[in-house]
């Protein structure tokens, strides 16, 4: 992973806990498990092109669905 990755998810790490009164642990494990970690990660690196705030809104939307799904 490079620097503008890790800088990137960073980013998004921030957005989380600000926006969603997240903790690190919190924003990291969901970022983790998400749908976009491996667009993040992996090269070409396509999910650092996304706005960070939209990126971060998903990440806690696919959070809100798992909390349902095991109600």
């Amino acid at each position: 992973m490079n620097k503008e990755v890790k800088d990137y998810i960073i980013r998004v790490k921030e957005t989380l806990m600000s926006k969603y009164n997240m903790d690190a642990d919190s924003a990291r494990f969901d970022i983790i498990f998400s749908h976009m970690f491996s667009s993040l990660v992996k090269p070409p690196y396509e999910g650092i092109h996304n706005d960070v705030e939209i990126v971060a809104d998903k990440i806690h939307n696919e959070w809100i669905e798992r909390r349902e799904r095991r109600r």
